[in-house]
C-alpha cells in the first residue's frame, strides 16, 4: 500500500471521528448505528479508489471530494437541516485539519526537521519492516496531538451543539449558538 492510499483511509477515520464529535447530539434517523456503519464503509470504499496524486490539484480535489461525500452520509444518518449538517461538517473538517497541522508542527519541532506526515502524500510503498523507534515515537505524538485537538474542539464548540436547533455563529466569543426557533 502506498502512503497516499493509506492516508486517504486515515483521513476518512479522522474526519468521521471529528464529525461524530459535532453530531452525536443531533437528532438521529432510525437504524442509526446501521446507517452510520454503512456510511463509513461507503466513504472507505471511495477512499480506496486510486486517483492521480502527482499534482497538488489532484490531491486537493481527492480530499475535498472525500469531504463532500461525507455530507450525504451525515444527511443519511441525522434528521437535521442541510445547513446544520454543513455547519457540523465544516467544524469537523476544521478540527481534523487543525489536528493534522498541529501534529506536523510538533513532530517537526521534536525531530528537528521535516515531519514524516508530509510524506503521507507520496506514492512510495509503505515498508513496515523499516519502522524505527522514531516512527513509533511519531505515531505516539500523532495520537496525543489528535486526541488533544479533538478534546479541545469538543470542549469549546461541540458541547454547545444540540439537535433540533438552528446552528449559527452570533459573535466570535460565543463560538456557536443553538438558536431555538420556537421562541420567535
Amino acid at each position: 500500500m502506498t502512503y497516499i492510499a493509506f492516508y486517504k483511509f486515515l483521513f476518512i477515520i479522522e474526519l468521521a471521528v471529528a464529525e461524530f464529535l459535532f453530531t452525536f447530539r443531533l437528532k438521529k434517523r432510525s437504524l442509526y448505528p446501521l446507517r452510520l456503519s454503512a456510511g463509513v464503509l461507503v466513504l472507505l470504499a471511495f477512499a480506496a479508489i486510486p486517483v492521480p496524486t502527482d499534482t497538488f490539484y489532484f490531491t486537493c480535489a481527492a480530499f475535498l471530494l472525500l469531504f463532500g461525500l461525507s455530507l450525504p452520509v451525515m444527511l443519511f444518518c441525522y434528521d437535521e437541516s442541510f445547513l446544520n449538517i454543513l455547519f457540523c461538517a465544516m467544524a469537523a473538517y476544521t478540527t481534523q485539519h487543525f489536528a493534522y497541522e498541529l501534529t506536523n508542527l510538533v513532530v517537526s519541532l521534536v525531530e528537528r526537521g521535516t515531519s514524516p506526515l508530509l510524506g503521507m502524500y507520496s506514492t512510495a510503498v509503505i515498508d513496515l519492516g523499516a519502522m524505527s523507534k522514531t516512527t513509533v515515537f511519531s505515531i505516539v505524538l500523532y495520537l496525543v496531538c489528535y486526541v488533544a485537538s479533538y478534546w479541545l474542539a469538543f470542549g469549546i464548540f461541540g458541547k454547545r451543539i444540540r439537535g433540533g436547533a438552528f446552528l449559527l455563529l452570533t459573535r466570535p466569543s460565543s463560538a456557536c449558538y443553538n438558536h431555538d426557533s420556537s421562541r420567535r
